[in-house]
């Protein structure tokens, strides 16, 4: 179930949140919304903390973020059918299209790619994702690492415009879902905190070849036009799901 802020002026694209009704399930909508609040808050403050590593004022993200295309997801990766007792590919390999992604699970299953020379377990020689999560994470080959379910602690993905930012200075991070727990379902509850569909995201100068926090070895500007967000993530959902229009015609001809 996807949960979105409750914008009276919605913008294209924006949409309401189909909530059960109380009497249906008690509660949800409130919970729900106590919940989103508050993550909202937690994201604003990761994305100060993040405008300073990226050598910007903590405020830099804050125009972006007045009206941030914020989502709350819940997510339930069912148990393995009976008879099956090996892992399963639950979500395959991609990155997140934003800002960051603050995630909260309850077992074992999402695995990040990183380079074979921080990597301490779990090698994989190919890795099979999306051509535009590829590009912003920049690691074609590496290891896949479990991420420790740690009480009490949440996790946190970069996205798709960070790495723009910063010229793949700071990767976005290619993630997928393996469900070990043949047993029990698995839930997780991601939220996804992006700016403003009309921000413009171009490299920042300190990131450019040569630039104080660039990597001295890279010497190519991986992003070298300005895009607009909200163009870059209907273009991405577009290539993920495929367009609406098309999802319409197929519906139609079904019929």
């Amino acid at each position: 179930m996807d949960l979105v802020p409750d914008f009276e002026d919605r913008r294209p694209g924006e949409v309401a949140t189909p909530y059960p009704t109380d009497a249906q399930v008690p509660g949800f909508r409130m919970a729900c919304g106590a919940y989103f609040d508050v993550m909202t808050k937690l994201g604003r403050a990761v994305m100060r903390i993040l405008a300073v590593a990226m050598g910007q004022p903590a405020t830099f993200f804050d125009r972006a973020l007045a009206r941030p295309r914020a989502q709350l997801r819940l997510l339930r990766y069912p148990a393995a059918p009976p008879g099956m007792t090996e892992a399963r590919l639950s979500c395959g390999a991609h990155t997140d299209y934003g800002g960051i992604t603050i995630l909260a699970v309850d077992s074992p299953g999402l695995q990040v790619l990183v380079p074979n020379r921080t990597a301490t377990s779990n090698s994989t020689p190919d890795v099979v994702a999306h051509p535009t999560s590829r590009a912003h994470a920049s690691i074609h080959g590496g290891t896949w690492m479990r991420v420790p379910v740690v009480p009490g602690t949440l996790v946190v993905n970069l996205a798709d415009m960070i790495a723009r930012y910063t010229n793949r200075n700071f990767h976005s991070t290619l993630h997928r879902v393996v469900h070990a727990g043949v047993n029990r379902d698995r839930f997780s509850i991601p939220f996804f905190f992006d700016m403003d569909a009309e921000t413009v995201v171009r490299v920042l100068p300190q990131f450019m070849p040569g630039g104080e926090l660039a990597n001295p070895e890279v010497k190519e500007v991986y992003f070298p036009d300005p895009i607009v967000f909200g163009e870059h993530l209907m273009r991405q959902v577009e290539s993920t799901f495929g367009a609406a229009d098309k999802r319409d015609e197929a519906t139609v001809a079904a019929s």
